[in-house]
């Protein structure tokens, strides 16, 4: 159901449109520098709705693999020792 009000504000309507935003990027961004007409404010919204959809996709190819995270805990981690540490005796001397 639609209300037609008569001689309504864009001002309001951008107003009450902004306000009732959840808080995030999108909506710092509005109250930083607001929009002047509702086209406008469609192009803002499409655009940050692209930089959260590709977020998430970088998330996703980013995350490590669910075989990559198993861990055998049974096996111990190999010790690495730098050549140059003093305190290992070589078997050469």
């Amino acid at each position: 159901m639609a209300l037609n009000i008569r001689n309504l504000s864009l001002k309001v309507v951008m107003h009450h449109m902004v306000t009732a935003l959840k808080p995030g990027p999108f909506s710092d961004s509005l109250c930083k520098k607001p929009t002047t007409n509702l086209d406008e404010l469609r192009k803002r919204g499409a655009k940050f709705m692209l930089l959260e959809e590709l977020k998430e996709l970088c998330a996703k190819a980013w995350a490590p693999q669910e075989d990559e995270r198993k861990v055998d805990k049974s096996r111990p981690m190999p010790t690495i020792i730098p050549a140059h540490d003093k305190r290992i005796k070589s078997t050469s001397e």
